[in-house]
């Protein structure tokens, strides 16, 4: 009896010694990511001298929304385009527009390359070791729609982030969870598959109520984002859906249905809605028998796929599920995986550089990199099976 309880306490103390080694090792890796976003901070400042979207769509109305004028009516600052963000960003970045533009993009820059930051984190798995948080970080960083979201100033790290957080809470902290989804929908063209998965990750919880309840609570979230925007101007929505119909012109993206309608007129929507209805099947698969954290990685790159309106800057959303599977593969895999990153990546280059240049040609790129990772996934199952097989035997 001695010795049993003796073996007890030498593999309690074994556990305890491994939990904190864990811990002071994944706050190492945390002290690391924090060192090279700083680095990537200083490396790429330079990229967020113009951030035409970010004037546009974000600093114009909340700087419209301080001065106690309609966030929706921009045309005062003179614009390019209309504001398009929906008013949940309006609202919780508000206090962007007390500052002057020049410093207010320094800040929205800051955040968006802290933002990539925390997506990556959320993204590593387990057992990640430096070499491979080196090259995540790196191949997040200079991944061409992150340079091109930072010029730009866009919105899409942020509600990435803010889509895998809901995620995350949505178990055990509904209220929370509904706070940043809500905030995730300010762009609803690449938050509505997440949406559509969570709402299956709440029926298999509680049933058809609590998704009826996580509704409500998703709804009220928005209300409390847009709060500012009533409380300077409560008349700012006729200007809102102004804005949205605004929006009229006829732009050639790098959509599944915008090349399919491109290629084929408007018969391109019946392909677009076989691709779309197979999104929709795998995402109810993937949210079935997937933890709902690594079903909403798989889900924001399956977004891009077949949303209607999306540009080469929201590609970012494939970085979720890569920086996972790269991070949680055999050493063969990593490489395979580099290796078809360096393609897509010199790919991308070659057309950016090119005289004819236009952002629609990129639509081969979420295709691509949905593929190779499928490619590796699939023979990494088939190479465990086999190693098994042959261990039995």
């Amino acid at each position: 009896m001695h010795s049993l309880l003796s073996g007890k306490c030498s593999m309690i103390r074994i556990m305890q010694t491994d939990n904190s080694t864990s811990a002071l090792h994944n706050k190492f890796q945390l002290l690391i990511l924090i060192l090279l976003t700083v680095f990537m901070f200083f490396v790429l400042r330079s990229t967020a001298n113009s951030q035409t979207d970010f004037y546009n769509n974000l600093w114009a109305p909340t700087r419209m929304l301080v001065q106690g004028d309609s966030p929706y009516d921009t045309t005062p600052l003179k614009p390019e385009l209309p504001a398009l963000w929906f008013p949940m960003a309006v609202g919780l970045f508000s206090f962007l527009g007390f500052f002057e533009f020049e410093t207010a993009q320094q800040i929205w820059f800051l955040l968006n390359i802290f933002g990539l930051a925390g997506l990556l984190y959320f993204c590593f798995s387990d057992w990640r070791s430096i070499p491979i948080l080196l090259t995540s970080t790196l191949l997040a960083y200079f991944f061409p729609p992150v340079i091109q979201h930072l010029v730009l100033g866009q919105i899409s790290i942020v509600l990435a982030l803010s889509l895998l957080i809901a995620t995350r809470l949505a178990a055990t902290q509904p209220w929370l969870s509904a706070f940043f989804l809500a905030l995730g929908m300010a762009k609803p063209q690449i938050g509505f598959l997440v949406l559509f998965g969570l709402s299956l990750h709440q029926f298999g919880l509680g049933g058809f109520q609590r998704v009826v309840r996580y509704g409500v609570q998703t709804f009220l979230a928005a209300l409390v984002l847009c709060l500012p925007l009533f409380i300077a101007q409560p008349n700012w929505i006729p200007d809102w859906l102004a804005s949205l119909q605004a929006n009229t012109f006829e732009w050639t993206h790098p959509s599944t249905l915008s090349q399919l309608k491109r290629w084929l007129g408007i018969w391109g929507y019946f392909p677009w809605g076989l691709v779309l209805l197979s999104v929709i099947w795998v995402t109810v698969k993937i949210w079935r028998n997937l933890l709902a954290h690594h079903a909403a990685m798989w889900t924001l790159a399956l977004t891009v796929l077949v949303t209607p309106y999306v540009w080469s800057w929201d590609f970012v959303l494939l970085l979720p599920i890569f920086v996972y599977v790269l991070s949680s593969s055999k050493w063969w895999v990593v490489t395979v995986l580099c290796a078809g990153y360096g393609l897509i990546w010199a790919g991308m280059a070659i057309i950016q550089l090119s005289s004819d240049f236009h952002n629609s040609r990129f639509w081969w790129v979420p295709l691509s990199f949905i593929s190779l990772l499928v490619l590796v996934i699939s023979l990494d199952l088939k190479t465990r099976k086999e190693t098994l097989i042959d261990h039995n035997q």
